[in-house]
């Protein structure tokens, strides 16, 4: 890959005893059923307890992606979270905390913003994560396969090389952020594969890019039925 410059809803469920849960429900046209995808409680797929979930996104064939979050970790700030992708009726794990990443380093953070997972109708998706190297990794899925997009120390021509995948400063605007293994890149596909997201290089300037998958990436990618 080079870089250059239906419905789906999140809710609650009450459960027999009056409690409420969340949850993930997609409607289906064609019957004008409205199926669960997943409720907080359930078993995730690679381990864990489903305890909430975050903004689902939805492609035109009915794929839904969305991020669960699991019991919260005393020796962290925040809750761990999965990335899934129910397709076909099946829930899959994408990645979560503790899997090992292309180009090195496992998984310590993926995002809860909406806009740091994207989906296309062609059921790929791009995330990015932190890692327990100390850095930051851009990545899409597809076919069952994850592929490395860019990360901390990627070198782009005539633009510079990559510090972190962080954007702005809530305490100095204006200024770039500091590393703090919490991507805010965003994560944006079209249908042709291509990702757009933003990062800090490592001379202080944001900047804005757009990797397009190699012709080869194109021909074994393919279309998925």
């Amino acid at each position: 890959m080079t870089v250059a410059g239906g419905l789906s809803s999140g809710g609650f469920i009450q459960g027999a005893g009056g409690e409420t849960r969340p949850t993930v429900a997609g409607a289906t046209p064609a019957t004008g059923k409205i199926l669960a995808i997943a409720n907080a409680g359930d078993p995730a797929p690679g381990g864990g307890e489903l305890v909430t979930t975050g903004i689902p996104r939805i492609n035109d064939r009915g794929d839904v992606a969305f991020l669960g979050f699991f019991a919260f970790d005393p020796t962290t700030v925040f809750n761990p979270t999965g990335l899934f992708l129910h397709h076909r009726h099946a829930l899959i794990r994408i990645a979560g905390t503790g899997d090992l990443m292309p180009g090195g380093g496992h998984v310590t953070f993926i995002s809860a913003l909406d806009w740091n997972v994207g989906l296309n109708n062609r059921g790929e998706l791009a995330f990015c994560t932190g890692l327990d190297n100390g850095e930051e990794g851009l990545y899409t899925y597809f076919h069952g396969s994850i592929h490395l997009v860019a990360r901390t120390g990627t070198v782009i021509p005539g633009v510079g090389t990559i510090f972190s995948l962080e954007m702005g400063n809530p305490i100095v605007p204006g200024s770039p952020p500091a590393a703090a293994g919490w991507p805010t890149s965003g994560s944006q596909l079209n249908d042709r594969g291509q990702a757009v997201f933003g990062c800090t290089l490592v001379d202080g300037r944001g900047a804005l890019l757009l990797a397009t998958p190699t012709d080869d990436e194109e021909e074994d990618e393919g279309e998925e039925d």
